[in-house]
């Protein structure tokens, strides 16, 4: 297993998949809600110049491609008990949310795997594949809408 922060083998509890939008509005969240679980999760990706950042603010960081499972293989994914991936189709190169979630499923077979859909057919693909849970975005950012729009119609502030 590659090394974390200080040397020792990655072992988290959490591992995002992706670094983008949707990941760091969770690690937001994550460290303002349970900044206990910080050095309990680990991000995985590509982009290497981000582990100085992520590892300064709590965070384990390893260097993965999403399209290579044995990358995520080497990063101690098959212990983790939960396993988010926040990058959707759109945004991935070289393999798909469902072809993905089948790595994972190997991977990990044991972890609650959390994926990111832009649509609805979307979750109930990967709901069928065995995704424990799906967001779709538009829909959670269609729904806060909806209660902005009903708050300023009845004059409440969400």
């Amino acid at each position: 297993t590659e090394s974390g922060p200080g040397g020792h083998a990655h072992e988290a509890d959490i591992v995002v998949l992706g670094y983008f939008r949707i990941a760091r509005a969770f690690l937001e969240k994550l460290k303002q809600e349970n900044p206990e679980l910080c050095s309990k999760t680990m991000i995985v990706d590509f982009n290497v110049s981000l582990s100085k950042k992520l590892e300064a603010e709590g965070f384990q960081w390893a260097y993965g491609d999403l399209s290579h499972p044995e990358t995520l293989s080497h990063c101690g994914i098959e212990s983790a008990r939960i396993v988010v991936c926040t990058i959707s189709d759109t945004f991935l190169k070289g393999i798909t949310t469902r072809r993905l979630l089948q790595n994972l499923k190997q991977l990990a077979p044991a972890a609650r795997i959390v994926m990111v859909g832009e649509e609805r057919i979307d979750r109930e693909d990967l709901l069928a594949l065995g995704a424990s849970d799906v967001l779709v975005a538009g829909e959670v950012a269609g729904q806060g809408l909806y209660e902005m729009v009903q708050a300023g119609l009845t004059g409440n502030t969400p």
